[in-house]
Formats: C-alpha cells, sequence, structure tokens
C-alpha cells in the first residue's frame, strides 16, 4: 500500500485549479501529475497545508508526530499533465524515530538520509514521505514538486505573480518555496547529485 495522491484544501477552488492547471496538471475535479498521481483540490475552511492520501475507507490518521496523513478510495487518472509530485514534506522534531515509523508502521524504505540538511525521503511507490527537522513548528504538510531547473521555475512563477517565500541550495539540489492562492505551502525541488 502506497499514497496515491496528495489533498490540498482552500475556500476557492476555482482559483487553485487556475493555479495548479498553470504548474502543469491536468483534469477537471480531481487534477493529475505526469504519472497519474492525484491532486485531490477540496473546499475547506482548515489552516493551509497538504496531506498524502491513501488508499482505504475514509479516515484521518497521524504520523508519530501527529503530522495529518488522509485515507480515501483510490481514483485513476483521466487525464495526465506535465508536473510531477514528489509527495508531502512533513516537519518533524526527531527525524530518525520518525522515519523509523514511517519505515515500521506504513512499510516505506528510507530512500535518502542527510544528517547535515536534517532531511529524509521515504517510499514504497508512488509518492515519498519527505522528513525534515522543524523544531517547535506544527504546521501542515508541504505539496513536493519535482523541477529540472529551480532558477527557471522561480522566474516563470514570478512572471505569473507569485514571489517566492525562500530559495536555498544544499548539497543535493536547489529548493524554492511558493503559496497557492489558499496559502497550502508548494516546494519545488531541482536534484543534483544523490536524494
Amino acid at each position: 500500500m502506497y499514497p496515491f495522491g496528495v489533498r490540498i484544501t482552500g475556500e476557492d477552488l476555482e482559483a487553485l485549479r487556475r493555479f495548479y492547471r498553470g504548474l502543469g496538471f491536468a483534469g477537471e475535479a480531481t487534477l493529475f501529475d505526469a504519472r497519474g498521481q492525484a491532486l485531490l483540490l477540496e473546499k475547506s475552511p482548515e489552516p493551509p497545508g497538504a496531506e498524502l492520501v491513501w488508499p482505504g475507507q475514509v479516515s484521518v490518521f497521524y504520523d508519530l508526530e501527529g503530522n495529518q496523513h488522509r485515507r480515501a478510495p483510490a481514483v485513476s487518472a483521466r487525464d495526465a499533465g506535465a508536473a510531477r509530485m514528489e509527495g508531502v514534506l512533513y516537519g518533524v522534531v526527531d527525524l530518525v524515530a520518525s522515519s523509523e515509523w514511517y519505515q515500521r508502521q506504513l512499510g516505506m524504505r528510507l530512500e535518502f538520509y542527510d544528517e547535515a540538511s536534517d532531511w529524509a525521503e521515504l517510499g514504497s511507490e508512488g509518492l515519498k514521505v519527505l522528513l525534515s527537522f522543524l523544531p517547535g513548528e506544527q504546521r501542515r504538510g508541504v505539496l513536493v514538486l519535482a523541477t529540472e531547473d529551480a532558477p527557471t521555475e522561480v522566474a516563470r512563477q514570478q512572471e505569473r505573480g507569485h514571489t517566492p517565500l525562500w530559495t536555498r541550495s544544499t548539497a543535493w539540489g536547489r529548493l524554492a518555496l511558493f503559496a497557492d492562492p489558499a496559502g497550502n505551502p508548494v516546494l519545488f525541488i531541482e536534484r543534483s547529485g544523490s536524494g
């Protein structure tokens, strides 16, 4: 069992659809990336953030540190866009214990770990769980999208009127964080070398 999609919430669904279609997603009620993974947009007053969606009966569950996940019936892609979802980034206090929890409880394997940048990635198939050390911050997850060229993506988003919240470089890649119209964080990652 592995996550098949990401859930994003907001009050103005049409603004969210326009934003994500502009990033390369395709579809109507449910949007899909290049690999057929679902981006489920839902009208809700919940705080901004992303959740991984796992197949099963509709329910909510939490990881070791209280990060929210959701279960829902799986959906099949009707359209494929150009966007490439990596997964959802969750902030944690104990990177090692959280990584072990995802391996033990959800059968995910550790694919990448960088102690210097407090970053771990776990996967089984499809979407990944990305973990980063964020002390004292309780927030929902961050949608993570792959990009071939972070500076070009930043320029493209700025042309569309979106200003990055921050950009960073690490030994394994470049990152740029934006917010969608509902305030949901969206992180672009350009991979370089390992990671």
